[in-house]
């Protein structure tokens, strides 16, 4: 799937961004690429005043778009750091407090390991079991919301 939409920003650029919601830059793109499509359409059918250094021209510039939207697609997608050491106290702290039946200390310390790693599944899984067992809905729907959002980004196999 990342090989189809990096091929895209070079088929036409911005058009990952349009889709990803990204809207004002990925039309800003998108338009910038027309142009230039329709200038390489003008001087391929030899239209007078348009000649060939306007389709080089066109040529380099629709590879520099394809070459930002990229980079901007990219800047926007980047994993952030993780800090290990403070997600497996948060974990530790959530788990203990958890097998101790501390919810409140429990669900503060679910809630920072989310705040860590919140895209991984293992964080929000355990805040949704802290969450039942606290009978705390809102943290429940929540969970249970990233959940599903987390299996729709990453499908099976």
């Amino acid at each position: 799937m990342a090989s189809l939409t990096h091929l895209m920003h070079f088929a036409l650029p911005g058009s990952p961004l349009v889709a990803a919601g990204r809207l004002l830059a990925g039309a800003l793109l998108v338009s910038a690429a027309l142009v230039c499509l329709c200038a390489l359409s003008l001087v391929a059918l030899g239209i007078p005043g348009f000649e060939r250094p306007l389709a080089m021209g066109c040529l380099v510039g629709y590879g520099a778009l394809g070459v930002v939207s990229w980079v901007a697609w990219a800047l926007g997608h980047r994993q952030p750091r993780l800090d290990a050491q403070a997600i497996r106290l948060a974990h530790r702290q959530a788990a203990g407090a958890f097998l101790r039946r501390e919810h409140a200390e429990a669900l503060a310390a679910a809630w920072r390991l989310c705040r860590l790693a919140g895209q991984e599944a293992g964080a929000w899984l355990l805040l949704r079991e802290i969450a039942t067992a606290a009978g705390d809905q809102p943290a429940l729907r929540r969970a249970r919301r990233e959940l599903s959002r987390l299996a729709s980004d990453h499908p099976e196999p």
